[in-house]
């Protein structure tokens, strides 16, 4: 595909495609079209890129045999990208229609940001109990709070309160920044951290994604093993932010709730 200096490239990792159709069509509604769609199979079984590929032909199909997990997916996709600007969309997400238009308008209009982060509507997979939606809605309801908090821009020591697909970068501005796949957890976390240090990332206080959570992922009901495990990676997570930007009220709060709460709960 030839370079274009307008061209968005969407990079969607995928290894069960139940929601890809839907994932797929809100990126082909956006109202900003100068778009690339990268789909990396990340599943040495899975064959879902031929029925998707002929329903879809304008998406480019890239099988990842080795099924390494989203990082080394993500990395794959960055490495076959073209376009000035680079976003990643999970699999069973979706944006609204203007997510790409308002992203780059911010980009556009602010030469200092290399990229940009958005508010999410909230959506519950089937198999959740009432306690666990309430949990979870409180737990965004705080997040989203020091989302507004952080102002315009997100504060150095708050990587914590992203998401990647709620975010689309400047490519030339994070080159040779990649995903790490030995981590098992918050990988997108560090990916944030060492785009930070190159510029400010530009807060848009809309809700331009529709973000999926499931019981498998959902934090407040994983088992000991694995929180205990998400734990450890918090903890380094929160080293390398104080190492590169020192503490701020938002990293203390984050110490406070991955100490106390998830412990208390492992």
């Amino acid at each position: 595909m030839p370079k274009d200096r307008d061209l968005v490239s969407v990079i969607i990792p995928c290894k069960i495609p139940i929601y890809l159709e839907e994932c797929l069509c809100s990126v082909l509604r956006q109202s900003y079209k100068r778009i690339e769609i990268i789909v990396v199979v990340d599943s040495e079984a899975a064959s879902f890129e031929n029925k998707y590929g002929r329903q879809f032909p304008m998406v480019r199909f890239i099988k990842n045999s080795l099924n390494h997990g989203p990082a080394r997916a993500r990395n794959i996709g960055i490495k076959n990208a073209h376009g000035k600007f680079i976003c990643f969309l999970d699999a069973d997400d979706y944006w609204e229609s203007n997510f790409l238009k308002d992203s780059i308008n911010v980009l556009m209009n602010d030469s200092l940001s290399i990229g940009t982060l958005c508010f999410s509507k909230k959506i519950f997979m089937p198999g959740f109990s009432v306690n666990g939606k309430i949990k979870l809605l409180l737990f965004n309801l705080l997040k989203d709070s020091l989302l507004l908090l952080n102002g315009n821009y997100l504060d150095l020591s708050s990587p914590f309160l992203c998401q990647i697909s709620h975010m689309l970068f400047d490519r030339k501005r994070i080159s040779k920044i990649l995903f790490d796949p030995r981590m098992k957890f918050c990988e997108d976390w560090y990916f944030i951290i060492n785009a930070l240090e190159r510029g400010r990332i530009s807060i848009i206080r809309r809700k331009l994604i529709c973000f999926r959570y499931s019981v498998k992922s959902n934090t407040f009901s994983q088992s000991n093993k694995v929180l205990i495990t998400k734990i450890l990676y918090y903890r380094k997570i929160i080293n390398e932010i104080l190492r590169r930007f020192g503490s701020s009220v938002y990293l203390k709060m984050f110490i406070f709730y991955s100490e106390n709460f998830l412990i208390k709960n492992a």
